[in-house]
């Protein structure tokens, strides 16, 4: 267990090297700790840094919001490993699904500041610029982490593990660009019947 801790350290200090110990060890029980750990750091966000009503909520809102999220972010992580592990595996086929989800996993260790951003973001009065420039600063280094980790695990070159990350950016960005025509669609289809 003690040798298991030390990735999530290597994942902030040296991730190339956690990359090689979760590909070797699969402690798929730190995977779900981080992502419980950075889903009750994210309510804790919204609900300091949004809307006065959800501070408000009790704490049965909470808790359902918190079960939304870890569903949420399961089915997340699962789409993102299996993109990334289609996308980044080549024609031996090497690496493992699993270790890919792993990945993702523990490339989400930064988010746990969620909640000491917004709390510092709200203690110094600047809330929105500060949680915005701390936003940008997580976002980039979980990017980096993830382009890091499918480079080594994968054995690729920086630019197709770069790619290969932001792929389900892009699938994402086709998806709801076609929802939006497909809606513009059937408005356009629907609206002249219910004008004339």
């Amino acid at each position: 267990m003690g040798r298991d801790l030390t990735i999530l350290y290597d994942q902030l200090a040296s991730p190339s090297s956690a990359v090689y110990a979760l590909a070797q060890r699969r402690p798929y029980w730190i995977a779900a700790f981080v992502v419980l750990l950075v889903v009750v750091s994210k309510v804790t966000a919204v609900a300091l840094m949004g809307p006065p009503l959800i501070a408000q909520a009790g704490t049965a809102f909470f808790l359902l919001f918190i079960i939304q999220q870890l569903l949420l972010a399961f089915v997340l992580l699962v789409l993102t490993a299996g993109i990334y592990h289609l996308a980044a595996t080549n024609d031996e086929m090497i690496g493992d699904a699993r270790v890919a989800f792993l990945l993702v996993c523990l490339c989400w260790l930064p988010y746990i500041f969620l909640g000491p951003l917004a709390l510092v973001a709200r203690g110094l009065g600047m809330a929105w610029s500060a949680w915005l420039l701390g936003l940008l600063v997580l976002h980039t280094w979980v990017f980096v982490l993830k382009v890091i980790a499918v480079k080594n695990y994968y054995s690729i070159s920086t630019g197709r593990s770069v790619l290969v990350v932001v792929l389900p950016l892009i699938l994402l960005a086709f998806l709801v660009l076609g929802a939006i025509l497909l809606g513009l669609g059937f408005i356009g289809s629907v609206l002249p019947s219910l004008v004339t």
